[in-house]
Order: C-alpha cells, then structure tokens, then sequence
C-alpha cells in the first residue's frame, strides 16, 4: 500500500493473519505545513520512515490517523487485516 493518511481521527489496523513475507508496516516522521496566516494545513509527504514495523498474525496498530503511513509489498504468500477508521463530527478546519 503506498503512503497515505487516512482521513479519520484515529486508525485500528489488526493483522488477521495468513502466511506471508515482507509486507512491513512504516510510518513517516510527522511533518506540518503552515500557511502565511499561521494556520495548518496538512502534513508533508516527504518525510522519512521514522517507524517500521513487521505486522504480524494477531498483532494490532492503532494510530492517529492523519499520520502518514503505508506498508511495503508483500513478497510472498498472503496477508489478511481489517482496518478500521474512527473519524468525529467535528472535523478539524485544516483538513479542508
């Protein structure tokens, strides 16, 4: 899965399983843009891996979900998660 933010408060990721390789989990370093008024807009896409992480069967992430992420190909067999999303009535203004 190539990197993305979701576009949800906060991100449940549990790997579900099947036998796999490769597939590792990572996350960039959280970087914000700022526009001329002070007010944050998104965050960068071009930051680096700060974290990695190799999901395994039963193993569960939960994250922010505005943090950029992805996960890298998978090299072998297959690999099951359920993913859930968390977003809030309330949006935040600089998600718009």
């Amino acid at each position: 899965m190539q990197k993305h933010m979701d576009m949800s408060d906060v991100t449940l990721n549990v790997c579900l399983g099947k036998s796999f390789t490769g597939g590792e989990v990572y996350f960039e370093s959280w970087n914000r843009i700022v526009d001329a008024e002070g007010a944050t807009k998104t965050h960068s896409y071009e930051g680096a891996r700060s974290v990695q992480f190799q999901h395994n069967l039963g193993s569960a992430l939960i994250h922010v979900g505005t943090q950029v992420n992805g996960c890298d190909r998978i090299t072998g067999g297959e690999k099951w998660n359920m993913v859930v999303w968390r977003s809030y009535n309330n949006r935040k203004e600089w998600l718009n």
